[in-house]
């Protein structure tokens, strides 16, 4: 046989936990911790960094080329025909003009420099012709290259020129393929 049970008693209610009772007034708020360095700086992913250097790149890249295109050009004007740098004198006789060369740019080749010739009026009396195919004959103009030595034309070349043919008040002008180099009057 079984022992009599007995019956279960209910158990009393649980009591939930204990509720804190919070102060009336709030704590004072407690000031952070001082620390006694700067904190390091936040890191950089680098973007700043690069485009930087990228900036610089480009600085001394444009900075160099336009140095060399500088000295370039400083290099070459010599080369490059200027008109102060041909000089002649004129000098008359009974019936030619003789165009002496005092000085001339280097590079002046008989055969890639040009007279023209324009009346007092402003038309053309003798075409654009390359010193080396002018010719007594055919042009009333010719020129006698003084230093044989020498394939450019250079100090002491001549032009011998017809003051019949080409009277006082024309204009000769010496130009190449950099444009005229010289304009001057006969007289």
């Amino acid at each position: 046989m079984q022992p009599p049970q007995q019956p279960q008693q209910p158990m009393p209610p649980q009591q939930p936990w204990p509720q804190q009772q919070w102060p009336q007034q709030p704590y004072p708020q407690q000031p952070y911790p001082q620390q006694p360095y700067a904190p390091p700086p936040a890191k950089d992913s680098g973007g700043k960094t690069i485009i930087i250097v990228i900036a610089v790149i480009v600085i001394v890249i444009v900075a160099v080329i336009a140095a060399v295109a500088a000295a370039f050009y400083l290099l070459a004007a010599p080369v490059i025909n200027n008109a102060t740098q041909l000089r002649v004198v004129m000098t008359p006789d009974s019936s030619n003009w003789t165009v002496t060369v005092l000085t001339a740019p280097n590079g002046l080749l008989p055969s890639t420099t040009y007279l023209t010739i324009l009346n007092p009026t402003g038309g053309t009396s003798l075409a654009r012709t390359a010193f080396s195919s002018l010719n007594w004959p055919v042009h009333h103009v010719e020129f006698d290259h003084q230093n044989p030595l020498s394939s450019q034309i250079g100090t002491g070349d001549q032009l011998t020129i017809d003051s019949v043919r080409y009277v006082t008040g024309s204009v000769m002008q010496i130009s190449n393929s950099g444009g005229i180099l010289l304009s001057q009057n006969l007289q």
